[in-house]
């Protein structure tokens, strides 16, 4: 008797040498759906330390931003002048 799984011609691949070549090159569902996840954290961790980096800048622009407002009103009181006309005189804008 023959078997019936054997019936491939010679030198062509066996149904399960080609099932097994197939799982080995596409991936399982849940192993995509693991590395998306994983891509997605990192793409999160690099964002939070995006925003993390401008709030900082922020407070630090603020510092700044209150140090100078800080001499300008010392400037004008010394002067005796109104704040508008020592930003005015330095060139900022009072909205800077």
């Amino acid at each position: 008797m023959h078997s019936n799984q054997n019936h491939q011609p010679p030198g062509q691949p066996q149904l399960q040498d080609l099932q097994q070549d197939i799982t080995q090159q596409v991936p399982p569902k849940e192993e995509e759906e693991e590395e998306e996840e994983a891509q997605q954290e990192q793409a999160m961790g690099q964002a939070k330390k995006r925003v993390t980096k401008h709030i900082r800048l922020l407070h630090q622009y603020n510092s700044i931003r209150d140090i100078g407002t800080g001499l300008m009103g010392l400037i004008a009181e010394r002067k005796g002048e109104r704040m508008v006309d020592v930003y005015q005189e330095f060139g900022v804008d009072v909205r800077d």
